[in-house]
């Protein structure tokens, strides 16, 4: 697949830890549907996936995720096997490894060619730490927190 010139240009030049920052803080705000993080959803998405040096760098990232992610069909990674889950309890807890390690392959299939940054196995595993790291957010009952 040709990419666009000007994807083809960020897959070159935007340096792996920005296309990390942007693919996870994006990622983040998608599938919880935020709009507007408060500053400890910044912070706390930034201490557990160790971003940026400045957790307000993630705001713009997630401000536009829908730009990023808003062709992605969540139903894609709702249905694990036989089971469906609901919007609101999107999460990998309760799913055994084989289920999580599917809902993040069709994650990284989906991801703009542009936003790749390490290998599979790699983004595999920033994708369980942010969606463990979304699931103590959710116990917490954080307002800013709503699911797609």
């Amino acid at each position: 697949m040709t990419l666009h010139p000007i994807r083809w240009l960020l897959k070159k030049i935007l340096p792996t830890a920005i296309k990390r920052l942007v693919f996870l803080s994006s990622l983040a705000a998608y599938v919880r549907d935020v709009k507007n993080p408060d500053q400890e959803m910044l912070e706390k998405l930034n201490e557990v996936l160790m971003l940026s040096s400045d957790p307000q760098a993630l705001k713009l990232p997630m401000r536009i995720n829908s730009v990023i992610w808003g062709k992605f069909n969540m139903d894609d990674i709702k249905v694990i096997g036989d089971q469906k889950h609901s919007s609101d309890s999107l999460s990998m807890s309760g799913l055994q490894r084989s289920q999580t390690r599917i809902m993040a392959n069709r994650l990284i299939d989906y991801m703009p060619e542009w936003l790749r940054y390490q290998s599979k196995e790699k983004m595999r595993q920033d994708i369980y730490r942010l969606f463990l790291c979304m699931d103590q957010m959710k116990s917490k009952n954080n307002p800013e927190i709503v699911a797609h």
